[in-house]
């Protein structure tokens, strides 16, 4: 670790006496400290951070703005540790005191330039959720520090007289399909004016299961699904059940593909326990157009792309009123349109919307042949009445 300048802390015991009033069964102990400024003076230092170590305690206490402290301390031997620290050096230095009941102790800390190595904290750094096959990366103030394994720890040291961030990768790419995302991967580790030897610090961070969800479909908005989905995350799918494409042509619903399982529903909800292609299946339907005046129709409506449809009309059919009494027909003649037959029962093949006509011709065979009858029944009565009478 790179070495820094230190200020040795030279400190002057001004006085020791007894007093009467202290806070609690032990003494009192005050002081100032003091640094070079600029120009080489001593000037007195706030927000200085004083160490007190004895066999059964530890505590701090600080300088207020002018340099001055003051600690109420039990009867005993202690160590006293002056540490003032700043973005580039750190100044600190230790003294042995004893306190005795009623004592009052007073040490001024003079600090002088000097060399030392700065002992550093340990941060153990630790990923959850993330396979052991697996690591992420690790990085201490933007430099690489190493990987961590799922399950694992690594151990790195810092010198907290600064701040540090530390971070890992955000996203750990799985097999197919699958992958593990910390979304909290950046910790700032702030400074402390506190000593750091011996300090131990843990750190976890905690990663998720992604599983990726491909959605198709020609319709609806249900494609803006896919993408990453954490692990058992329900997603909601609909699809349109129709689909007018134009006239005469439109797609049906048929059922959702879900990595080879079919769900009939267009609406359904998926769980992400792994990663999943869902496709909504369309089959195409053409509408197959009968006209027809008479004869009783039959065979139109929407059928499937590729399929084919049996029209039929009845052959012939009897006119309506006297001319139909006395036998006059409507006779199918032919189917015209997209389809040409004489026959009156026809197979459609539908590859596209079709229309067909029927052509109906009128048929006065047997009216013409009663007419006839019934006018040369009268003429031969006619006839033989004028001979008889």
């Amino acid at each position: 670790m790179k070495q820094i300048t230190v200020l040795i802390l030279v400190f002057l015991v001004a006085s020791t006496f007894s007093f009467q009033t202290v806070e609690g069964q032990g003494g009192a102990v005050r002081g100032r400290v003091y640094a070079r400024d600029s120009l080489g003076n001593y000037v007195p230092v706030g927000f200085a951070t004083i160490t007190v170590i004895g066999d059964s305690l530890r505590t701090y206490t600080s300088t207020d703005q002018e340099g001055y402290f003051l600690i109420y301390l039990p009867v005993g031997v202690y160590n006293m540790t002056a540490t003032l620290s700043t973005f580039t050096l750190l100044y600190v230095r230790s003294v042995t005191v004893a306190i005795w009941h009623g004592s009052e102790t007073t040490i001024n800390f003079y600090l002088e330039k000097a060399t030392v190595k700065p002992s550093p904290a340990t941060v153990s750094v630790s990923v959850e959720g993330l396979p052991s096959q697996y690591g992420a990366e690790l990085t201490v103030d933007g430099s690489p520090s190493g990987k961590i394994r799922g399950g694992a720890t690594l151990q790195v040291e810092v010198d907290l007289r600064i701040s540090h961030t530390l971070s890992v990768t955000s996203y750990v790419e799985g097999s197919g399909g699958e992958r593990f995302y910390c979304a909290d991967n950046t910790w700032r580790l702030e400074s402390s004016s506190q000593p750091t030897e011996g300090v131990k610090i843990s750190k976890t961070f905690h990663y998720a299961t992604q599983y990726l969800l491909k959605v198709s479909t020609p319709y609806g908005e249900a494609a803006k699904n896919s993408g990453w989905h954490n692990k058992d995350t329900p997603v909601y799918l609909s699809t349109p059940e129709i689909v007018e494409v134009a006239q005469g042509i439109r797609d049906v619903f048929d059922a959702w593909n879900i990595n080879g399982r079919q769900e009939k529903g267009s609406t359904i909800n998926i769980v992400l326990n792994k990663p999943l292609e869902a496709k909504a299946d369309y089959h195409r339907e053409y509408y197959l157009t009968v006209k027809s005046e008479y004869g009783n129709p039959s065979g139109g409506g929407w059928f499937r792309e590729g399929s084919t449809a049996t029209v039929k009309v009845e052959k012939e059919m009897s006119m309506q009123g006297f001319i139909g009494f006395l036998g006059g027909r409507r006779v199918f003649e032919r189917w015209s349109g997209d389809v040409s037959s004489e026959s009156n029962i026809v197979n459609v093949y539908l590859d596209c919307p079709k229309t067909l006509v029927a052509t109906w011709r009128e048929d006065y065979t047997i009216p013409y042949m009663v007419a006839a009858l019934i006018a040369a029944t009268i003429f031969v009565f006619m006839a033989l009445r004028k001979r008889f009478s």
